[in-house]
């Protein structure tokens, strides 16, 4: 398989996030969209994994299932930061989609980019963000996490 043929998986997810993670101001749609974009390539990493992908299918796991296997399937301890961010996308996700108007949206948000600002890389590759609004913030570490499992977990 040439190499382009093996990227172009990853080039279409990359544009899937771009075409479909919209520029707003609306907290609850950019994270709902992150969040469904980000279960996607956990599902392809799951995926990959299999021999039998109807069974995978048929077990109709929740979005906290699929991460726990994946990250039992991929554990690299320099990389635990992805899932536990990962997790805490997941915890303000489901803040945002099964309360109205909750009081903890504003410190869950926090505690996500506060959790990957603590994590080198990130600071790294994004800098410091802490003048910049807090949907821009947002809008940079889900693309930044999203990159990151695509770029280094997803095969096909």
């Amino acid at each position: 398989m040439s190499e382009e043929a093996a990227t172009a998986p990853k080039t279409e997810a990359a544009g899937r996030f771009l075409i479909h993670l919209p520029q707003t101001d609306d907290m609850t749609l950019l994270v709902l969209k992150a969040h469904l974009l980000i279960e996607e390539q956990l599902i392809s990493i799951l995926e990959d994994c299999v021999r039998d992908q109807d069974a995978l299918n048929d077990a109709r796991l929740s979005f906290s299932q699929r991460l726990q296997l994946v990250k039992a399937m991929k554990y690299e301890e320099k990389n635990l930061w992805v899932w536990t961010a990962i997790q805490k996308l997941n915890e303000l996700r489901n803040e945002l989609a099964h309360k109205i108007d909750s009081s903890k949206v504003e410190s869950k948000v926090n505690g996500f980019l506060d959790y990957l600002v603590s994590v080198p890389i990130y600071e790294y590759a994004i800098g410091h963000t802490k003048d910049r609004s807090i949907m821009s913030r947002l809008n940079s570490a889900l693309a930044f996490l999203y990159g990151v499992l695509l770029g280094e977990y997803v095969r096909k």
